[in-house]
């Protein structure tokens, strides 16, 4: 039986030391004040603890007093916000769809390389990533036959800028003939 690491054979060997030093007439004033020194050092610890959970209570007592009426106060905001946010999404998506409308393949092409980034995987355990094939050279390729017949090619690239294609001007000779 250890009591703080000391052994009872140390604790022994402590207690005739202070026989030898104090005598037999002092050690049991000695200990009547080791006892009220560990009293008042447990009282002085229980009454510390209290005055730190009041201090605690003081503050969140207060705290929990205005968060319910601020999340009473929040609840009805959220209401009168959440059509807000339904009309955002929804002119999103109208904004996409337009944007689908006046570009058709760049709608297509960002779509496809959304879910091909998103299905990307690591080539070999290294951390990089694995190489998509014709990634690089989708955007070069002709559009691909469809039922049978060969697919329009676009002799000018899209403008970026949202602005319709002008066609080729005619040269001046063949408006004059």
């Amino acid at each position: 039986m250890d009591i703080l690491g000391v052994g009872p054979m140390e604790l022994m060997v402590i207690l005739v030391l202070l026989l030898l030093v104090f005598g037999p007439d002092r050690l049991p004033e000695i200990g009547a004040k080791l006892g009220k020194g560990v009293r008042s050092m447990r009282r002085a610890t229980r009454d510390f603890s209290e005055e730190i959970q009041q201090a605690r209570d003081a503050i969140e007592k207060p705290a929990s007093d205005i968060v319910a009426p601020v999340q009473q106060i929040a609840q009805p905001i959220q209401e009168i916000a959440q059509p807000f946010q339904d009309v955002k999404a929804s002119a999103l998506a109208i904004s996409q769809a337009a944007q689908a409308v006046r570009d058709p393949g760049k709608a297509i092409r960002d779509s496809v390389m959304q879910s091909v980034k998103g299905s990307k995987t690591t080539a070999g355990g290294d951390g990089e990533p694995a190489a998509v094939e014709g990634e690089a050279a989708a955007e070069d390729e002709q559009p691909a036959a469809v039922d049978g017949e060969p697919a329009a090619v676009d002799e000018q690239p899209a403008p970026d800028d949202g602005q319709p294609i002008e066609p080729p001007s005619a040269p001046a000779s063949d408006l004059a003939g």
